[in-house]
């Protein structure tokens, strides 16, 4: 696995710092949303339209894939362009196939894709999170 959330081609947006509101822990791998007021929030609608807009590590500062960003800090957000492939934060409870298509799932996780939701995504690795202790996983999509 890469060691960093954008893996393939020109990101639409480049990395920009935003504030994050209040009560909210992002991770790298998440998808987010801006606010009217200029703050981030999860994307908080389970198989909404969104921007594709991703939570990335923040290198410039020392963290990794592994660190979280809460209220108070910035953090680092790319958009990517369609075609692109990166890592997305799959949630737990599922056993996805190669090539399922990724909806949001309203806590800022992708899962599969219902009937009535919009796709994002598509799922470029096999990842079984079915077990009771599976816990949400970076996974590598490309980007509708």
């Amino acid at each position: 696995m890469a060691n960093t959330i954008h893996a393939l081609g020109e990101t639409y947006r480049k990395v920009t710092s935003m504030a994050i509101k209040a009560g909210q822990t992002f991770k790298p791998g998440m998808l987010v949303e801006e606010e009217s007021d200029g703050v981030l929030i999860v994307h908080a609608t389970p198989g909404g339209m969104a921007h594709r807009q991703v939570v990335v590590e923040d290198a410039l500062r020392g963290k990794t894939l592994n660190d979280a960003a809460t209220a108070g800090e910035l953090a680092n957000t790319i958009i990517e362009a369609p075609g692109n492939r990166s890592q997305v934060l799959l949630e737990a409870g599922t056993n996805y196939a190669f090539g399922a298509e990724l909806q949001s799932a309203g806590d800022g996780t992708f899962e599969a894709q219902a009937a009535s939701g919009v796709t994002l995504c598509e799922l470029k690795e096999a990842c079984d999170l079915s077990d009771s202790d599976a816990v949400d996983t970076l996974a590598l999509v490309q980007w509708y």
